[in-house]
């Protein structure tokens, strides 16, 4: 995107519904926390690297699906990182119209979370019910 498309530069895929939009966020989710850019350093790589000691430390043990959440949670957030470090903001491109722009980490971040929502709801509660 960024070796392609000037900023705030717009291809529309699907003319009203869909657009490749080159932005700079320099917040979390809807430009949240954008004067407190070292809290958007820190706090994600302290909740990475407590998920990958948590995966580290019970990967025998735990549901696949558990495993895979949290480790495309950290592959999203860790990608955003390496933007928000290199950079100081994060290069966000998918434009549904409906919602904010958004990258390909955050679609990792999204369904890594929706996956731990699952197995919580549907496999660690239906385990914990039957004890």
């Amino acid at each position: 995107i960024i070796g392609k498309m000037d900023l705030f530069e717009i291809s529309t895929v699907i003319p009203g519904i869909f657009d490749i939009t080159h932005i700079r966020n320099d917040g979390a989710a809807y430009n949240l926390f954008s004067q407190m850019p070292m809290l958007l350093i820190v706090m994600p790589a302290v909740v990475m690297l407590a998920g990958l000691v948590y995966i580290g430390d019970t990967h025998r043990t735990n549901h696949p699906l558990l495993l895979t959440a949290i480790a495309m949670v950290i592959g999203g957030g860790l990608g955003n990182l390496m933007d928000r470090i290199s950079k100081g903001y994060v290069v966000d491109y998918f434009d549904i119209h409906i919602i904010p722009v958004f990258n390909v980490a955050d679609i990792f971040i999204c369904i890594g979370c929706g996956l731990l929502f699952i197995y919580l709801i549907f496999i660690d509660g239906k385990q914990h019910g039957n004890s």
